[in-house]
């Protein structure tokens, strides 16, 4: 499921409108969030590395350790990037909803 809201950096407006979302992450769901730094680098043919490869390689491997998905994911856009020293800045934030715990 994708949240279908997109805002600009929070607190960089002071009077700046903010949309709002709400989605129900279910039990073992990971949540992921990312800056326009994770998608836009590009490879030789000058093709960005984009949302949709981002979204299969989260899915792909999303019963992984949240740490072990992020360095995943970096290793992919590094491999992807044809000069890495020209990019934005990434931030690639992961969480997962955790099963109940057991009361027995």
């Amino acid at each position: 499921m994708r949240l279908e809201t997109s805002n600009t950096v929070v607190g960089m407006f002071a009077d700046g409108p903010y949309e709002e979302a709400v989605v129900e992450l279910l039990p073992g769901d990971v949540f992921a969030a990312f800056t326009d730094g994770l998608t836009e680098p590009e490879d030789a043919h000058e093709e960005q590395f984009g949302t949709e490869r981002l979204i299969e390689l989260l899915i792909q491997n999303s019963g992984r350790p949240l740490d072990e998905i992020v360095r995943i994911v970096m290793a992919a856009v590094h491999s992807w990037t044809h000069d890495f020293s020209n990019q934005d800045d990434i931030t690639l934030l992961l969480a997962r909803r955790q099963e109940p715990r057991s009361s027995a």
